[in-house]
């Protein structure tokens, strides 16, 4: 009789080590690793219009719009990811285990694709856009 396959865990700081020393990105959640996948024109497109929508709301106001190189590290929930787009008001706080990354984004924004197979761990995580303090972004 065959036994199931296992499911490998990992702590934070071995998914740490395997990202520094990969060519491609992944996202970690509860344990697992999830290598994210590439983009195509249409969302790169679209990550475009965003950031730039972003920086022209925020002119003026101590906020910085990153792209997707800016990992990010939802501490309440251990996800650690490269959302699409973060908006970072005020000084960026950077993770003790993880000086890459960002622990106080006001906004996280997913680009999303009418294509189910493109949601990661992320998205299974209920974190497509969330907003902080949103009076920051005014309107």
């Amino acid at each position: 009789m065959n036994e199931p396959a296992r499911k490998i865990l990992y702590t934070h700081a071995e998914y740490l080590e395997q990202e520094r020393a990969s060519p491609t990105k992944h996202e970690f959640l509860n344990g697992e690793i999830f290598a994210m996948a590439g983009g195509t024109p249409e969302h790169a497109r679209l990550s475009a219009s965003v950031i730039a929508e972003l920086r022209a709301q925020l002119r003026g106001r101590p906020c910085a719009v990153y792209a997707s190189d800016l990992r990010v590290r939802v501490q309440a929930t251990g996800l650690s990811t490269y959302p699409d787009v973060s908006v970072v008001c005020g000084r960026l706080e950077r993770d003790i285990e993880d000086n890459d990354a960002a622990l106080n984004p006001i906004v996280l924004v997913e680009v999303g694709l009418p294509r189910p197979a493109r949601a990661g761990p992320a998205r299974r995580a209920g974190v497509t856009v969330r907003r902080r303090g949103c009076r920051a972004l005014g309107g």
